[in-house]
Parts: structure tokens; C-alpha cells; sequence
């Protein structure tokens, strides 16, 4: 298929699929932007292996000072100074700064 554009004086030259994919990109980027966005609220946080985290529980920090050692479907597997290694809801941690 082979589309055309129009320019203020009713012509232009047909538009290739190089031109057609920069209308596209540059159409839908904004709303890809704000989908993009909104959906990071939705998904489970990641951690990279090594990242000191907390735990929140219940509004309060129970839990200090743990290290990521992995991340899976599952859950983040932290090792606690003082409690061990556990598995842990990533929703339920935050990354130290």
C-alpha cells in the first residue's frame, strides 16, 4: 500500500514506509510514554543481586540491613544480619539510597 500526504497547496510526494514509520513512531510515542508510566505502578519491583534493602511491615520498618542475593517469580531471597536468609514479597522491600 502506498500512502500520501498532503501539504498546504494539495501536494506532496507519496509518503514510503520510511516516512510512514516516523509518523508512527512519533504518533503513538506520548501515548506509549503514559501507558509505560502508568504500568510501572502495577508491576513488582526489581532489585539487582547485592542491593541492601528494608523490610516494611505493617507501615514500620522491621527489618534492616538485608542484601539481595537473588530475585525470581517467586519473590527476592535476602540475607538478614540478624535473621537469616528469607524469601521476601518484593513489594514489601525498599532499596536503600
Amino acid at each position: 500500500m502506498n500512502w500520501k500526504t498532503c501539504n498546504a497547496n494539495g501536494t506532496a510526494p507519496a509518503a514510503g514506509s520510511a516516512s510512514m514509520a516516523r509518523f508512527e513512531a512519533a504518533a503513538v510515542t506520548p501515548t506509549h510514554r503514559l501507558i509505560a508510566f502508568l504500568n510501572s505502578f502495577f508491576r513488582a519491583p526489581r532489585f539487582a543481586a547485592g542491593a541492601r534493602v528494608n523490610r516494611l511491615h505493617k507501615g514500620t520498618l522491621d527489618r534492616i540491613d538485608g542484601r539481595v542475593v537473588a530475585q525470581t517469580r517467586d519473590g527476592v531471597l535476602v540475607e538478614w544480619p540478624r535473621h537469616g536468609t528469607g524469601w521476601e514479597r518484593p513489594g514489601a522491600l525498599c532499596q536503600q539510597g
